[in-house]
């Protein structure tokens, strides 16, 4: 076999090599296709908090306190050492071995190891209402994502509608005779499929590509929403302050952290007092002449430099400090509130003003689309009050959802935000 045709060979299986491989990796890629995924807005909330990076630092931070409490509780227990001496002397060839085991067993410290272990139990509570809001802030974005999404969606929906009404007045407008007419119902069809189409398509893009990136699924994933009831809110303001300085998990973390320094100055303030150990020791471990006894230690500082003292005046700022945090929280948690009722009120009564043009496009659009039918009305009169029937329904379901989202912004501000505990109960 010459050189050349051993070339042509080579090439030839290399190619075919080639192709086997694209193929074979071709396959599971075909195969791995995501499908569509059928999400109810419970299901999207379980599903944010699971994979929220936010909720899992709070349930690391919750779990690393109550190792503190933990840490804290086992001073009460007593502390075994086990000490091994060996001493080289001089005159003596042989080294001296000492072995003795010490038993300290706490009798009394002041207080403070009580202090500080319900010091921890309240830091333990309030990073419970910190995890509890963490999941709170997690399911408003669900909420608000979602609804962002659903409202595109049907947006679109409104579109595709438009577009095929406006096809079917064409295809009437082509059996007849006016070129004027004709070319009119073509320009806006071109319109409509060339820019609002195209529009609402890349908002539903973005739409459902911020939600799945709130539930951590690929940007491209495609879902199918169900449409979310509304959810009920306190009909009055002062209710709404009233559930707000109840419910809110941020504020209850406030009030721990006041509780937490409050502890923490009786703590700084019993650092004067002595402590008490009962100490059993045994000397010369497992040796004939072995022998323990028993002691009683009282330690304390006589003088520490004022060391105390500054605690005990850092440890008040800090409980100052704490105050000040929790009704500066109050304070904001109440003009959030008020703010989020006033906009619920505002979009309910904006809402309310888009449902009259629907009616009124509706029973117009209708009319016009009658006499057109009946020869009585041309093209252009349909094509106008088909447009005025879109906008107004477009205005009405941008109104509508508006009024949804002002709702969960309103249950967010008093704290009655569903979670996914709560979501069994709001299923469509």
């Amino acid at each position: 076999m010459t050189a050349k045709g051993a070339r042509t060979i080579n090439i030839r299986q290399t190619i075919l090599q080639a192709g086997f491989v694209l193929i074979c990796c071709c396959l599971p890629l075909q195969s791995y296709a995501t499908s569509p995924v059928r999400l109810t807005l419970p299901d999207s909330i379980r599903m944010a908090i699971t994979s929220s990076h936010e909720v899992k630092i709070a349930e690391l931070e919750a779990r690393k306190v109550d190792l503190e409490l933990k840490k804290n509780k086992a001073r009460y227990l007593p502390t075994v050492s086990m000490t091994h001496t060996q001493t080289q002397v001089a005159e003596k060839p042989k080294p001296e071995y000492g072995n003795y085991v010490t038993v300290r067993l706490p009798l009394y410290d002041g207080g403070r190891t009580k202090d500080r272990v319900a010091q921890s139990k309240t830091t333990v509570i309030g990073l419970t209402d910190y995890l509890d809001h963490a999941k709170q802030q997690v399911a408003v974005n669900v909420f608000l994502d979602y609804y962002d999404a659903l409202a595109a969606q049907e947006r679109k929906v409104l579109t595709e509608q438009a577009v095929h009404q406006l096809t079917h007045y064409l295809d009437a407008v082509r059996r007849q005779t006016a070129d004027g007419d004709r070319s009119r119902t073509e320009a806006d069809l071109a319109r409509f499929r060339q820019y609002d189409t195209l529009l609402r398509q890349q908002e539903q893009r973005q739409a459902f590509g911020k939600l799945n990136h709130l539930l951590h699924l690929p940007p491209d994933q495609e879902l199918i929403l169900a449409e979310t009831p509304a959810q009920p809110v306190p009909g009055r303001l002062d209710e709404a302050i009233d559930l707000a300085l109840n419910h809110r998990q941020d504020l209850a973390q406030t009030r721990r952290n006041l509780q937490v320094a409050t502890l923490g100055t009786k703590v700084a303030a019993k650092e004067s007092r002595p402590t008490v150990y009962l100490y059993f020791v045994m000397y010369d471990l497992g040796m004939p002449e072995q022998y323990w006894y028993s002691s009683l230690y009282v330690t304390g500082d006589l003088f520490d430099g004022g060391q105390t003292r500054l605690k005990t005046r850092q440890s008040d700022l800090n409980a100052a400090i704490a105050a000040e945090q929790m009704q500066q929280k109050i304070e904001t948690i109440r003009w959030e509130t008020t703010k989020a009722f006033e906009c619920w009120q505002q979009s309910g009564r904006n809402l309310a003003v888009a449902e009259q043009p629907v009616t009124r496009a509706e029973e117009a659009y209708a009319a016009v689309a009658e006499r057109y039918r009946a020869g009585q009305s041309n093209i252009e009169t349909v094509l106008g009050a088909h447009a005025d029937l879109i906008t107004a329904k477009t205005n009405h379901l941008n109104a509508r959802y508006d009024h949804y989202k002002n709702q969960v912004r309103l249950l967010h501000a008093t704290g009655t935000l569903p979670t996914f505990s709560q979501a069994t109960d709001m299923a469509p």
